[in-house]
């Protein structure tokens, strides 16, 4: 009969698989490194639970988000050193308008315009070497490499002839020189944002100048001149020079200048021709 194996005598060691002197087998095959285990103070890596996202290499992209915006620039145009220092005062009281520059005269405005590119150009329309309806019209005429700033006069006169002829000429905003300089800085932010601004006294006269004009016929030819300008009109329309003009109407020759220029810029004409060829169109000088 064959014999049955014999169990472990009391006080016998359990036979081993590794010899004395031998290593015991690895796993890692010859040529790898054997995996390191965690040295202490370092965490031990975590693996994803079930549900989680995989840990990003790179963070995701957020919300852009906007960073505020350069200052608006601003050039001032006006020939009183004082109220130009007043008008600082009043734009730099906001952080986020910047006075670049300040014009006493037309020759001064265009040289600043072009140098130093303001979003927005205050404007007086009267200045000692020029009218500012013709700056107004320059400035917002551009071009294609010209600097097109936003106008926003700012002057003495709220004449409803005046106002049109600012905003024909280009002007964005219209506002008095006794506006608030709360009423300002809204302003100059308005048209810098490209819409338009006009002060509420100035609305109100606007609206109802256009609403009289609605509510009579229209048979009047150039609705915004005066009486007196309507009658030069007439006889620079004749051909008649100023001189000849003044001796009509029992005027200096100053006096007819000055209406003959405030013609020009309310018929938005540059010169004697242009007002003869719109005034005779409209049947004056006959």
């Amino acid at each position: 009969m064959p014999e049955e194996p014999q169990s472990e005598l009391p006080g016998e060691r359990e036979p081993q698989s590794v010899l004395p002197g031998e290593r015991e087998p690895q796993s890692v095959l010859p040529g790898e490194r054997e995996p390191q285990s965690v040295l202490p103070g370092e965490r031990e890596p975590q693996s994803v639970l079930p549900g989680e996202r995989e840990p990003l290499s790179e963070l995701p992209e957020g919300p852009v988000i906007e960073l505020p915006g350069e200052p608006v620039s601003v050039l001032i145009v006006d020939d009183h050193p004082m109220f130009r220092q007043g008008l600082r005062y009043v734009l730099d009281s906001d952080p986020r308008l910047s006075v670049v520059g300040e014009a006493g005269d037309l020759a001064q405005a265009y040289a600043l315009t072009a140098r130093l590119r303001p979003r927005v150009v205050l404007m007086d329309l009267c200045l000692p070497d020029g009218s500012g309806l013709e700056a107004t019209r320059r400035l917002t005429s551009g071009g294609e490499h010209e600097h097109v700033p936003a106008v926003l006069v700012l002057t003495m006169s709220d004449a409803d002839d005046t106002v049109v002829a600012a905003l024909r000429a280009g002007a964005r905003g219209y506002l008095v020189k006794d506006t608030g300089a709360e009423d300002i800085l809204r302003a100059v932010h308005t048209v810098a944002r490209g819409g338009a601004s006009l002060g509420p006294r100035t609305a109100e006269r606007l609206s109802a100048f256009f609403s009289a004009l609605h509510s009579v016929p229209c048979q009047e030819a150039f609705p915004t001149l005066t009486a007196r300008e309507r009658e030069i009109l007439d006889l620079v329309a004749r051909g008649h020079d100023n001189r000849r003009i003044a001796r009509s109407l029992v005027l200096s020759e100053k006096t007819v200048r000055n209406h003959v220029s405030r013609l020009f810029d309310k018929l938005q004409v540059a010169d004697r021709a242009q007002a003869v060829i719109r005034a005779r169109d409209a049947g004056l000088g006959e």
